[in-house]
């Protein structure tokens, strides 16, 4: 019974050598010992102890996919080949204990070019945010210095506006003292008619002060109110910027080998 087996594994195997001998190659196949792989000499030109740029980490891992393809397929070669030896069992071991460290390269290796990419990436990420938050600071304080000039000007009107008012009233006595002694020479009934347009006028103008005056204060107080909202966002804004200026200067968490 294990004869029968010993003989069936042996046809087994030696139908695997062949299989495997017609796919990859006559030369081999033909008795010519294939090159074991050494696992110091793969991928050698990368050092995963340091940080990579984003070019050479693209490099890197697409290296890393086609170390991994060349490799198993050349330590499949040495497996078949093992069974063509005396010491098969020893040959095996030898094998896979090269293929471990092989693989291992290869995936420390592209795992250090993904880091290094995403660390690249979100290194990028908050370079553009950064900019974004300096665009929008500068826009907020040039909206607020606008604000603040808008409300200078809207002052000053009202300052020449009060200087002009109190000319008025200053005059304004005079004025009357003329009108009256140019009424004195009419009749009586214009004379009347003449006080009574006066007094009109008189209401009339203390009517439109007091809407003018209402309006100027409701005015004053929509502006400084704007004023106090364009600080306000410009403040906050810079808080941002400041916050995403020590997140980018803050340096990037070790990357483990």
């Amino acid at each position: 019974m294990i004869r029968t087996c010993l003989v069936t594994l042996s046809i087994s195997l030696l139908g695997l050598v062949t299989a495997a001998c017609s796919s990859t190659g006559a030369n081999w196949g033909a008795g010519v010992e294939p090159v074991s792989v050494d696992p110091a000499s793969v991928l050698k030109a990368f050092d995963v102890s340091r940080p990579m740029d984003v070019e050479t980490a693209q490099v890197a891992r697409k290296a890393a996919g086609l170390a991994r393809d060349e490799t198993d397929d050349a330590l499949l070669r040495e497996r078949i080949a093992c069974y063509r030896r005396f010491l098969v069992t020893r040959c095996l071991a030898d094998v896979m204990s090269r293929q471990r460290p092989v693989e291992s390269r290869s995936n420390a290796v592209e795992v250090a070019a993904n880091q290094s990419l995403r660390e690249s990436a979100a290194l990028e990420l908050n370079q553009r945010t950064a900019r974004t938050l300096e665009e929008r600071a500068a826009a907020s304080a040039t909206e607020a210095a606008k604000a603040l000039d808008n409300l200078k000007s809207f002052e000053a009107r009202i300052e020449a506006a009060e200087k002009a008012r109190l000319e008025r009233e200053r005059d304004a006595p005079e004025l009357e003292r003329q009108a009256k002694a140019a009424r004195a020479d009419r009749e009586r009934r214009e004379k009347e008619n003449a006080i009574r347009r006066a007094e009109a006028a008189t209401r009339a103008a203390e009517d439109s002060v007091f809407v003018a005056e209402r309006e100027r204060r409701l005015e004053e107080n929509r502006l400084r109110l704007q004023a106090r909202e364009a600080r306000e966002r410009a403040l906050r804004d810079q808080r941002l910027l400041e916050e995403a200026r020590r997140r980018e200067q803050s340096p990037a968490p070790a990357r483990s080998q």
